[in-house]
């Protein structure tokens, strides 16, 4: 041992202290940022961006169906049918549905004109649901007030016609109708 006793430097002082914790987490965040300025150089001058990663994994349908294994009952279960329907690949599930097709269309040859009707026929209901559709969408966006209040009346009316018709049907409702008018 020494006879010579060193004493501890003094803290520094709090101010002091966080000024230089400061000056140094300034000087780490300054390299950090300076990491990305051609980055965002490169972004700025850029005419569109791509956030895409740069290298993406090429997974295609067919690598995961090669990969894939039947863990739950179900998908085991689904396999096994499957196999036993000689169907195991997409190949041959293509080729049956093709000759299932073409089996049916065999059977029933359609004539020009039937074809040609039954065209028709599509083209008026496709025109048809546009239509209901435009209809339906343009109702929707209608918000005055006079608007509601027209529907409302002719909801109203609708719901008392349907309820004179039911009276007049059944005399044992309207009695039950009459009653909960009075009590209300």
């Amino acid at each position: 041992f020494s006879t010579q006793q060193s004493a501890t430097p003094a803290p520094m002082d709090k101010v002091v202290s966080d000024r230089t914790q400061r000056k140094l987490a300034y000087e780490q965040q300054a390299k950090n940022v300076s990491r990305w300025t051609k980055v965002v150089q490169e972004n700025r001058q850029a005419e569109t961006l791509d956030f895409k990663p740069k290298e993406r994994l090429n997974v295609t349908r067919d690598t995961l169906v090669d990969k894939f294994e039947p863990t739950t009952e179900f998908e085991k279960e689904l396999e096994q049918a499957l196999e036993e329907a000689g169907q195991q690949d997409e190949e041959a599930v293509l080729k049956a549905e093709e000759q299932a097709l073409q089996d049916d269309l065999g059977a029933n040859r359609l004539t020009m004109e039937e074809y040609k009707k039954r065209r028709g026929q599509l083209a008026q209901i496709r025109a048809l649901m546009f239509y209901h559709e435009q209809k339906r969408h343009h109702i929707k966006k209608i918000k005055s007030k006079k608007y509601r209040r027209i529907r409302k009346k002719q909801r109203e009316r609708l719901k008392e016609s349907g309820l004179e018709a039911a009276k007049e049907e059944d005399v044992e409702l309207a009695q039950e109708l009459k009653e909960k008018e009075e009590v209300s």
